[in-house]
């Protein structure tokens, strides 16, 4: 999801399903127009100690963030297909 120009979004909630048996690691950013996902704008980190998402397991995070235009979020599975997102904002 990338904020529309002259825009800013307020993120409300991220929904993330693992529909895979096997636990997924999920990483999350939310990054600055121009910028890349770093540590810095991490919002989850998906590690084997923290918090990997089960399979199986639906994972709810409420939120109430703004972004300004052309501001991104960035999610990435450690690998296979198995978790879907769902980014629930309004923009403004």
């Amino acid at each position: 999801m990338t904020v529309t120009a002259a825009k800013t979004a307020i993120v409300k909630e991220i929904v993330l399903c693992n529909t895979g048996a096997t636990s997924r690691l999920i990483d999350i950013h939310f990054v600055p127009s121009g910028g890349s996902g770093t540590a810095t704008n991490q919002i989850r980190k998906g590690d084997t100690t923290n918090s990997p998402l089960l399979g199986g397991v639906t994972e709810r995070i409420p939120l109430n963030t703004y972004l300004a235009a052309g501001d991104f979020v960035r999610a990435k599975q450690d690998v296979g297909t198995d978790v879907s997102i769902r980014i629930s904002y309004v923009e403004i």
